[in-house]
């Protein structure tokens, strides 16, 4: 930029402003509506089962395509599945995985047989907590 061009905030010492100028306030922002899809978007497992059926079913389907609900579905069982083995295990299936379905179908199984039960340190926190309550 040439040094003839630049502006010394120095000897600024007045804006001009039209007097034709309107200003007016409006309302920015999103509408409930954007609110909610916006929000099943960033965070689909805040939504119950049946809440977020209804929202994708029902309300947003014409603005979401299959690779959306399929990511949004992945994420909430992500999120919401409790027992490792078995969220893994959805999630292979969904990646189309056969090895590591096979795996954990095999792991799955034989847990089952056993009666074993795997309850992590911070799960038993967990339902300690909830049973003070």
């Amino acid at each position: 930029m040439n040094d003839k061009n630049k502006i010394d905030p120095n000897q600024v010492t007045e804006f001009a402003t039209p007097s034709s100028m309107n200003l007016s306030v409006i309302d920015g922002g999103f509408d409930e509506n954007e609110k909610l899809f916006n929000r099943i978007i960033c965070e689909p497992q805040t939504f119950s089962l049946d809440e977020f059926k209804i929202l994708i079913d029902e309300r947003f389907r014409s603005r979401l395509n299959f690779n959306v609900i399929e990511s949004l579905s992945y994420t909430r069982i992500q999120y919401l599945v409790r027992d490792t083995l078995e969220r893994d295990l959805i999630l292979a299936i969904m990646d189309g995985n056969d090895a590591e379905t096979n795996r954990l179908q095999g792991v799955i199984e034989r847990r089952n047989q056993l009666g074993i039960r795997v309850v992590s340190e911070l799960n038993e926190r967990s339902s300690a907590n909830e049973a003070a309550l």
